[in-house]
């Protein structure tokens, strides 16, 4: 169970006083809300062994935020139990997706070991890789440089903040942001890919 902020000492009256301020609009009962409870979020999903334990803290607080926005919860005094069950789905939603690559990694690995590779396969990975590059230089500078710091040169986040000049929540919001864009751009090509993928089989099957 998600211990946040020590909630059995916050008045129901408090967390009432943070949901209407959001759906107000009040930006510092954004970040009140984010230093009451995600730094215990975060430490529950590092205990998890996560490795994406930031990753998640974010994407489960945009998700809160979204979901008071839109009037959840219904009785704004349960928002601690509110957050716990966005938590939990968000990390059994990267459990299964962690579950997913790791088959995948398997089978691609049978590929590299099978004396007489797929020559099509090969192709598509080489292709889905091309997209990846391509998708980051399509992204604003800010963004592409978040992202390979971040991901790719493992920085840590503070070391991100410093050498580009942001806060912790410009941060998180501008990586938010790079995600949302890389992802929409990625699969929006590897639409494309597939199609013509889909075209060049129906020529060849059609001789």
């Amino acid at each position: 169970m998600i211990k946040l902020g020590n909630d059995a000492g916050n008045e129901p009256a408090a967390w009432r006083s943070i949901v209407g301020r959001i759906r107000a609009g009040d930006r510092a009962a954004c970040e009140e809300l984010y230093s009451t409870a995600f730094q215990d979020v975060r430490s529950w999903f590092r205990r998890l062994g996560d490795p994406h334990a930031e990753d998640r803290t974010h994407d489960t607080y945009l998700v809160t935020i979204h979901a008071i926005m839109k009037g959840g919860p219904r009785n704004p005094e349960c928002l601690p139990g509110f957050i716990r069950v966005i938590a939990h789905r968000q990390f059994c939603s990267s459990l299964r997706i962690r579950q997913r690559r790791s088959r995948d990694v398997a089978t691609e690995d049978c590929r590299i070991l099978d004396p007489k590779p797929d020559l099509d396969s090969q192709i598509i990975v080489r292709q889905r890789r091309e997209c990846v590059q391509e998708a980051l230089r399509d992204l604003p500078a800010d963004q592409r440089d978040v992202l390979e710091r971040f991901y790719v040169q493992e920085q840590d986040p503070k070391q991100i903040c410093a050498e580009m000049i942001l806060s912790e929540t410009q941060f998180r919001l501008l990586k938010w942001r790079a995600k949302t864009r890389f992802t929409a751009i990625l699969q929006k090509r590897l639409r494309g890919q597939a199609l013509a993928s889909l075209a060049r089989r129906s020529v060849v099957s059609a001789f």
